[in-house]
């Protein structure tokens, strides 16, 4: 098996297996309910557990080292629309945290599409 696929305790078959992160979904907070202050506290509490979908796509892109990620492929791990993946890499690479690699892959309708790295640590 790929070193970056990984089985979950069920047999699921995961890429980049990532601490917070379902196979399917991202898991995301539900927003507080209304003004009730236990359902803030509620959400106060997950949302330090559970990673944003910016935070998640950075650290799916760190998981996959060198080999980096295209939009399309991040869309294909994570389940989100690919109109949704160009906004956070964007953001990302605004923010330095991730950088093009230079290097092309094909997308699935064999357009070139960038291959995003992690900038971890800010250097580059």
């Amino acid at each position: 098996m790929d070193r970056m696929i990984r089985q979950d305790k069920s047999g699921q078959r995961l890429l980049f297996p990532i601490p917070g992160f379902g196979a399917r979904t991202a898991p995301k907070p539900p927003p507080a309910h209304h003004d009730v202050d236990t359902s803030q506290a509620a959400a106060a509490a997950v949302a330090r557990t559970v990673p944003s979908r910016k935070e998640l796509a950075r650290r799916l892109i760190e998981a996959a080292g060198e080999r980096g990620l295209t939009n399309h492929e991040l869309a294909a791990v994570t389940g989100w629309l690919l109109a949704s993946t160009t906004p956070i890499t964007n953001a990302l690479a605004a923010d330095r945290l991730i950088l093009d690699s230079g290097r092309r892959r094909p997308s699935p309708s064999n357009m070139p599409c960038k291959v995003w790295i992690s900038n971890k640590g800010g250097t580059r």
